[in-house]
Parts: structure tokens; sequence; C-alpha cells
């Protein structure tokens, strides 16, 4: 991973659904890190996921793509997606569409509908955020890094707004996230 990365996030978890957050940028020099900051993360910690069960997928997942309520956002070469009223993450196993991005006039409770997520605090979440492209590792869904608020999360990375978007800014289309439940464990990646 570390030869394909332009941009690597590590998530090391430091309480039951704590952890810190880092950017690292590769530089001519090897890695420096650019950014660090408290985070909360799934309800359950870092571990094995599965759909519904409020933990943080362990491994290393792509930072796909971005997504907020503003029109745009500044990257570094991410793509961004506004959300607008038909914009929902799938997360009903059954539906062929399971775990991406659609724009529909409706889905099942199953399925997040992400405005409702863009509202003022603590409902906040998804004012913005960026994908862990966790597609096709059987591990449940929608898994984001997104905008804190004080609860931990049903799964996802979440970091203050002003956080979000420092990360947003730097961040290109070679950027991975590796979440791990130590430091120790950043050596299988």
């Amino acid at each position: 991973m570390s030869k394909k990365a332009q941009q690597i996030v590590t998530v090391i978890q430091n309480g039951s659904s704590t952890a810190t957050l880092k950017l690292w940028q590769k530089t001519n020099r090897g890695w420096k890190n650019t950014l660090t900051s408290a985070n909360r993360i799934g309800a359950a910690g870092i571990g094995n996921s599965h759909e519904g069960s409020s933990t943080t997928p362990k491994g290393v997942y792509h930072l796909s793509f971005a997504f907020g309520k503003a029109a745009s956002a500044r990257t570094s070469g991410m793509a961004y997606r506004q959300i607008n009223r038909k914009s929902y993450w799938i997360e009903d196993p059954h539906d062929r569409q399971y775990n991406t991005w659609q724009n529909r006039n409706w889905a099942n409770n199953k399925n997040e509908h992400l405005i409702d997520y863009t509202k003022a605090a603590p409902h906040n979440q998804y004012q913005l955020a960026i994908v862990m492209d966790n597609h096709g590792q059987h591990n449940g869904s929608g898994f984001f890094i997104h905008v804190k608020n004080q609860w931990a999360t049903a799964g996802c990375v979440s970091i203050n707004y002003n956080d979000v978007r420092t990360l947003l800014s730097r961040l290109g289309t070679k950027a991975y996230v590796v979440d791990v439940q130590n430091r120790a464990q950043l050596q299988n990646y």
C-alpha cells in the first residue's frame, strides 16, 4: 500500500470508542505527519465488522470520494459529490446496489437517507464526509470519515468539522486509511 499511496490516514484505537487519526503525506524524504486529530469510532471499537455491528472495520481501505451538503469542497484531486434529497447510501444487503451511493426517489428504512444527516448539530455528520471504500469486503456498509458529534459512531470514524475540511483539502486519488486496534498492528499493513 505505501508504494501506491500518496496519503495514508492511520486510525489507532486508544479507548473503547475513541482513537487518534493521523494524516501522513508522502514526501521525497519519506512520510510526514501533517494532521493529528482525536476522533470517535464505532461503539464496539475497531475489529471484525459486519452489517449492524457498530464496529469500525479493521484493515486498509481506499478513500474513494467525498460528499457533503455544500455544492463543492476543496480537495487535492479527490472527487466530491453534493448530497441532495435523492441521495442514499444503500445498506440493505438484499438490494442489488448494496454498499453504494445511489440517487433514488425512495429507499427502505434499512438505507441511509444522506440529507437527514446534514441537519444542525448534533445531527450534521454528513456536512462533510469521505468514503472508506470497503465494497466487496463483506464486512458491513457505509463506512466514512465524517463530522464528529458527542457520540460513538455506528462504525465510521468521526473528527471535528475543521479537521475533516483540512483532511479533505489534502487528499488526492491515491489516499488510503488504515484502521487498527493498536500501533503494533500497523506493521501488518
